[in-house]
This record gives structure tokens, sequence and C-alpha cells, in this order.
């Protein structure tokens, strides 16, 4: 059975000048899937398996610091 989930969160009141929002996305399998540019820079972080990227033909690393960019 496929199961993914999506959980966001809002940051304590401290933060929320400097961080509008954070996630975490579950799913037990490999998944293909377009993302999209949101128009601001992410902090992410992988637990498991990296996210691959195929228009730059690389895995991200565990802590990435993601550009704005111009592909899905």
């Amino acid at each position: 059975m496929i199961q993914e989930e999506f959980d966001f969160y809002r940051p304590c009141k401290l933060l929320q000048p400097y961080v509008r929002y954070y996630w975490v996305f579950k799913s037990n399998q490999f998944l293909n899937t377009l993302t999209f540019p949101i128009g601001c820079p992410q902090i992410i972080f992988h637990k498991q398996a990296p996210l691959y990227i195929p228009e730059l033909n690389a895995a991200q690393d565990k802590l990435t610091i993601s550009r704005q960019v111009n592909f899905s």
C-alpha cells in the first residue's frame, strides 16, 4: 500500500518573522513527481534517501540550502 503524508507546521512566535512554515514529507516508496519553485530559499534535511534532481543529474546532500530555480 502506498502511504504518503505532508505535515505543515507554523514556527514559534520568535521565528515567524524569518520562517513562514516548515513541513515534513513521508513516503514508503520511491516517488517520481514534479515540484515547483515557490520563490523563496529553503533549507532541506533528508533523513533517508536524498532527493534526485534529473535536471541537474545529481542527488541533494543530506542538508541542502535551495535557491530559486527556473525548472520544476
